[in-house]
């Protein structure tokens, strides 16, 4: 019953933290009166590890890359986020897919290592790139692309901690500016259009 609550509970903070980070985000573009291309000022270049070694984003350039924070042991919002997004790519055709590289950044890096992303990603999507680095690596990345998460203690509970997060795909376009944002909730046909004009 208690596990109950606190899954309930932290749903209920991550639905509130995503509308927040999503009116913020959206004020923070309308507001801007010049034509842009993307968001400005959010996001940024990042080197992270993987299982294979590190991974920069510059390195990706002229790629699209959806990018998602969570934790491989996520009981749900996380699972669902991913399979719409593993879902999205997979609407496109066989050359779209090849210019798009999803990556799953970890906000628990006390638990996720390389080996233990890359066995969760590849669950979804074959290729998806899962990353981890120092808390103040994360903090850092996190704090430049306003993605919000807290670490909540469970009592009686093996795990001792889960995280709750806001949960939101960044569509990076291929110059590694932020093209879109995907709020929870977007359906794959909405993922895969976003991705589409990304692509374009």
């Amino acid at each position: 019953m208690m596990s109950k609550k606190i899954r309930y509970v932290s749903l209920a903070v991550i639905s509130v933290v995503a509308m927040l980070v999503g009116v913020l985000l959206a004020s923070w573009v309308f507001d801007n009166k010049k034509p842009v291309e993307g968001i400005p000022g959010l996001g940024g270049d990042f080197t992270l590890r993987s299982a294979k070694g590190p991974v920069s984003l510059h390195d990706l350039e002229g790629k699209v890359v959806p990018l998602y924070f969570g934790f491989a042991s996520c009981p749900d919002v996380c699972p669902t986020s991913l399979g719409i997004l593993s879902a999205a790519i997979r609407q496109l055709t066989e050359a779209e897919r090849q210019r798009v590289q999803p990556i799953f950044i970890s906000v628990d890096p006390g638990r996720d290592t390389p080996e233990i992303l890359a066995d969760y990603t590849n669950a979804f999507y074959p290729g998806m790139l899962g990353l981890t680095g120092t808390k103040e690596e994360i903090d850092d990345i996190t704090w430049r692309y306003k993605a919000l998460y807290k670490l909540v203690p469970l009592e009686n509970s093996a795990m001792g901690y889960s995280v709750d997060h806001s949960s939101i795909v960044y569509i990076i376009g291929k110059s590694g500016i932020v093209h879109s944002l995907a709020q929870h909730g977007t359906t794959v046909d909405e993922l895969s259009e976003k991705l589409k004009a990304a692509l374009n």
